[in-house]
């Protein structure tokens, strides 16, 4: 089903991004922690005031997904696609009985009218 689909690439999406911060702020630090003269760095990795703009960007966007929750998200779409299931079996189960049920009245409506 198309929502499961859904609901996987957003679990990897998010999987994706935290990875990816993680791996630029780690790249940051290293390059950081290369220069010859650490003592001019005019800032800590720790706090980022004081910092080049990438790595406050890094350091808020990593936060920011740290802070983030997507289990009831996830949840949230494990449910809608389990209900959207339902609901589709259940429409499926009533137009068979239309469909069956409908043509056996409509034959014996005609035969009575005859």
């Amino acid at each position: 089903m198309e929502l499961r689909n859904w609901r996987a690439c957003f679990d990897s999406w998010n999987v994706s991004q935290r990875s990816y911060v993680q791996a630029l702020t780690g790249w940051l630090l290293r390059c950081v922690r290369s220069d010859a003269d650490t003592s001019k760095i005019p800032f800590s990795p720790r706090r980022s005031s004081g910092a080049p703009p990438i790595f406050t960007i890094c350091i808020q966007w990593s936060r920011f997904l740290d802070t983030t929750r997507e289990a009831p998200v996830l949840e949230g779409l494990d449910f809608f696609a389990a209900c959207v299931g339902s609901l589709y079996a259940q429409q499926l189960r009533e137009d068979s009985r239309k469909n069956s049920g409908g043509s056996k009245r409509f034959g014996d409506e005609s035969v009575r009218g005859m």
